[in-house]
């Protein structure tokens, strides 16, 4: 056996010590897209003209919908992303705020986590007022310079003020998560060390196993800059996203780890459960070509737009089960 096997192996023993059998799905909605940010690895950067096919909101109607079968089918942990950035902080405050109220009126005794992690202070004491549980950051990459030329304008760019974007965050009365996006760095042995480093300073994180993605679907006549990461720099593999989920755990040993379906839901209810205790269950992506009136199929969820490509493994836990280990058992409550 080598090493890294004998990792694996010590993962999932830590694992099954602090978390039993448990992988607790959450949805994964995605209310709202607009970003002012330029970003070299994301399908709404500034940086792309003629590519922003999901701009906009996804209709109250809809989402009220949505999420009512989703809590009806036994969901009850939610993941509300807005890929939202916006300097007019008032204005980014009170559209995610608004989302927030309406996912707590649909699901008074949930758990609602936010992705919008940009706010000041007063911003996430709206969102903890509006019945937030928690945000979800992504700082995507440490490398300080790496960091510089990923990130080349809007709020993003300015790394100091994400690196202190969870004391904010806790501040405000909410629980904290993040995570990296592996593969904007060649080298991610030196990104997990800077990741597990900072993790420890600012502490009291659960943690999202995110690989980039693979490859940036984008529309039809898009203009994409010469230096643009259409196909970042390190494909994240399973066996990489495996030895990546196995570090931080044996890193974090207490806290969630959460794993999504970037990657063959296959491969990961079917192996990387062994090492997370969480993972997205259903993924609505925001895009034009996303049902709009009903839950996904099983399937890979392709966009008709950018960025947003997800496998999609449906709602129903019973069909995620089959995916999974015997020994690992799904639920929908943290």
């Amino acid at each position: 056996m080598n090493a890294t096997d004998e990792m694996l192996l010590e993962a999932e023993s830590v694992r099954r010590k602090n978390f039993g059998s448990a992988l607790r799905l959450h949805s994964v909605i995605y209310p709202l897209d607009f970003c002012t940010s330029g970003c070299t690895y994301c399908g709404l950067s500034t940086l792309l003209k003629n590519a922003h096919g999901i701009r906009g909101g996804m209709p109250p109607e809809t989402f009220k919908r949505l999420l009512t079968e989703l809590v009806d089918v036994g969901y009850r942990v939610h993941e509300l992303v807005f890929g939202t950035v916006a300097e007019d902080q008032e204005l980014l405050a009170t559209r995610v705020a608004r989302w927030v109220s309406r996912a707590r009126e649909i699901d008074p005794d949930g758990y609602l986590i936010v992705n919008c992690d940009t706010l000041q202070p007063a911003g996430y004491r709206r969102l903890k007022d509006a019945g937030a549980d928690a945000v979800w950051t992504f700082m995507e990459v440490m490398t300080p310079e790496i960091y510089a030329a990923k990130h080349r304008s809007g709020l993003k760019a300015d790394r100091e003020q994400r690196l202190e974007a969870p004391q904010r965050m806790r501040d405000a009365g909410l629980e904290v998560g993040n995570a990296l996006l592996w593969g904007l760095a060649a080298d991610w042995k030196a990104e997990l060390e800077q990741f597990v480093e900072w993790s420890r300073e600012v502490g009291g994180f659960d943690f999202v196993a995110t690989p980039v993605q693979q490859t940036l679907t984008l529309l039809e006549g898009s203009e994409v800059p010469a230096d643009f990461d259409v196909n970042p720099p390190l494909l994240v593999t399973e066996s990489r996203y495996l030895e990546i989920c196995a570090h931080l755990r044996l890193a974090f040993p207490d806290a969630h780890l959460v794993a999504n379906t970037r990657l063959d839901p296959k491969f990961v209810y079917g192996n990387v459960s062994r090492i997370t205790d969480m993972c997205n269950g259903y993924v609505w992506t925001g895009s034009l070509s996303h049902p709009k009136d009903e839950l996904a199929p099983v399937g890979h969820v392709r966009s008709a737009a950018t960025q947003m490509d997800f496998f999609n493994p449906g709602s129903l836990p019973g069909g995620i089960q089959e995916l999974c280990p015997d020994d690992v058992l799904v639920e929908l409550a943290l």
